[in-house]
């Protein structure tokens, strides 16, 4: 492999370690939001939060799991509370009539991304369950089953709009948003070791069952699956089990869609998580992949996307897109029109949509990084410039499908957390592009698209999880309007990261590091860094960090930056340009401000 290809990918990732021992791994592809670093007043999370005190006015249904979870995670301590009998679970049941009311919001606002069991075997449940509580014969109930009905009643919660946002219920905080990730990521193997122990990463026709039969284990094996690579993508690691273990088939198309209909969304789904797995694979193996490779995956995702049935194309992200098509009047030809009341079909074309794009940041942000160190004055002299285009027309394509569902629905929008998460890494790129090439004719768009997502985030409830970025975005949003009004380049203390991260060196002396910097270079995931949190009666230290790289750096009060070696290359930025200009050829072109 070429020397150049073994550093264009730059560090490995971020590795923190707690005084108590924890630690917590993120590869250098993870979402922006989980590679932030908590504001300077906050502490350590634990493993697992407490949850709040149950006040009276909550969910009756939240209060009978609140009294539960301590008790059913299989990572409860030991020696700890006694797990619930059968009969103490099935005591907790809600009325029939709130249980169908909060299946309802489930069905309605979840499953149509997770459809991991169908409605009527979810009711036969459901009967089975009230009809032995009244006949008193609890122990025929299966464990089983009243696990799955206990799980989507609190998704149903989470997701029920009578209530507020962000109550912490089980299902919520399990599977869903608990903040970095902690939680939810030992889940997700665990239910991946049960589906081996099950044996559903083996077809079931092998094994000569029925056909229903065989169709559920397979759609509950790529439901899962699919969920896993997403997850591991999202954090940057290794996923659970690789495609050389598994030889499960896709559900029949009948059991999905019907006779006769087009490709179902589930289908595509899976179809992309093998296409996503790709991608993960390339990013977490120690040996770095060339660039070649990494296009070659770039074209397979493009011929996928290409293959969307015209049903499922989402006309929002079309738009933004300009390699789809030459002109908004081709985007709008190629996709249908926005049904608002079909909920289930529009969230599928936005989701389908925004995980591709997702994928696409996921392959390309290191190159995308890597030309915006070369080549800051002429992005288009870096033999990375494809990666340019790429992220850039992504990034657009992020924000214009979480403001195309924030006004189509945006309660709903506002209590799934995926659109907020993938678009403050489109908004972290924005600001790196235009805090490294001021310059470009990308960068007033850039800033456009900034401004665009702070004012979706500010519109967000007080408390929610998009709120707690605010504070980052509108930071990054003044230092990338401060760089782009004084028309300079990068200051030579940002260079000095970039150079640490992927793996050139300079000739630089020793400089100051600011907070600011230091916090957007930790959200790009540029480097190989070592974080150490200490813990006082006070609240947590300051981290110290470790940065893998040419120089030592003094930073700012609240990390210590440290490297081992200084070597040196020359790199002029005298001369630089100071106004940009918009190319006919260029294919983002049709996207910027016209003079």
């Amino acid at each position: 492999m070429d020397e150049d290809d073994e550093r264009e990918q730059g560090g490995i990732g971020t590795l923190i370690l707690d005084e108590d021992g924890r630690a917590r791994y993120l590869g250098h592809t993870a979402g922006a939001e989980y590679l932030r670093e908590p504001d300077e007043n906050s502490t350590v999370t634990p493993a697992i939060r407490p949850s709040k005190a149950p006040q009276v006015h909550e969910h009756p249904l939240q209060l009978s799991l609140l009294k539960l979870r301590s008790t059913v995670s299989p990572f409860s301590a030991v020696g700890g509370e006694s797990r619930p009998s059968l009969e103490e679970a099935v005591a907790n049941v809600p009325d029939r009539e709130e249980a169908r009311l909060l299946a309802e919001c489930y069905f309605r606002h979840v499953s149509w991304n997770y459809d991991i069991i169908p409605r009527e075997t979810f009711d036969h449940f459901v009967e089975e369950i009230y009809a032995r509580r009244t006949e008193s014969r609890v122990l025929d109930i299966h464990p089983h089953n009243l696990a799955l009905f206990f799980a989507i009643l609190a998704l149903g919660c989470h997701f029920n709009l009578e209530v507020e946002p962000n109550d912490h219920v089980l299902g919520h905080f399990y599977l869903s948003v608990d903040g970095k990730g902690d939680s939810s990521w030992p889940i997700w193997g665990l239910c991946m070791r049960m589906i081996q122990a099950m044996g559903l990463h083996r077809d079931g026709e092998k094994w000569e069952l029925p056909e229903a039969t065989v169709n559920e284990h397979r759609r509950i094996f790529w439901e899962c699956h699919s969920i896993d690579v997403c997850q591991s993508n999202n954090f940057s690691r290794p996923n659970a089990i690789q495609p050389e273990f598994y030889d499960t088939k896709f559900p029949s198309p009948e059991c999905i869609s019907g006779i006769g209909a087009p490709e179902s969304f589930s289908t595509l789904k899976f179809k992309f998580a093998q296409i996503s797995l790709s991608i993960l694979r390339q990013s977490t193996m120690t040996k770095p992949t060339p660039y070649k490779q990494v296009q070659g995956l770039w074209k397979t995702l493009q011929d996928f996307e290409a293959s969307v049935p015209f049903y499922m194309r989402c006309r929002p992200a079309w738009s933004a897109i300009a390699s789809l098509g030459e002109s908004s009047e081709a985007a709008t030809m190629a996709t249908p029109e926005i049904q608002r009341l079909n909920f289930k079909l529009s969230f599928q074309q936005h989701t389908l949509a925004m995980n591709i794009c997702e994928a696409v940041l996921s392959l390309q942000r290191p190159f995308f990084t890597r030309a915006l160190f070369q080549s800051p004055r002429d992005l288009t002299k870096s033999r990375f410039y494809p990666s340019v285009t790429a992220v850039f027309e992504r990034c657009l394509a992020l924000s214009a499908i979480l403001v195309s569902m924030r006004d189509l629905y945006p309660i709903v929008t506002s209590r799934h957390w995926n659109g907020y998460y993938h678009t403050f890494t489109a908004a972290v790129c924005f600001s790196t592009l235009v805090i490294l090439s001021p310059s470009s004719p990308l960068a007033p768009i850039a800033l456009r698209e900034l401004a665009s997502i702070v004012d979706i985030f500010s519109s967000t409830p007080a408390g929610s999880r998009p709120r707690e970025n605010l504070g980052s975005l509108i930071k990054m949003q003044q230092r990338a309007q401060e760089r782009f009004s004084a028309q300079s380049p990068p200051s030579t203390t940002v260079l000095h990261q970039l150079t640490s991260a992927l793996g050139i060196v300079d000739e630089f002396a020793e400089k100051e590091v600011t907070e600011e910097e230091e916090e957007h270079i930790t959200m790009m995931g540029w480097d190989t860094r070592l974080v150490r949190r200490m813990r006082s009666k006070r609240g947590a230290h300051p981290a110290v960090s470790v940065r893998k790289g040419p120089r030592k750096v003094v930073a700012s009060p609240t990390a210590t930056t440290q490297s081992d070696t200084q070597l040196g290359l020359p790199i002029d930025w005298t001369n630089s340009s100071t106004e940009g200009h918009v190319s006919e050829t260029d294919p983002l072109s049709r996207n910027c401000p016209q003079a």
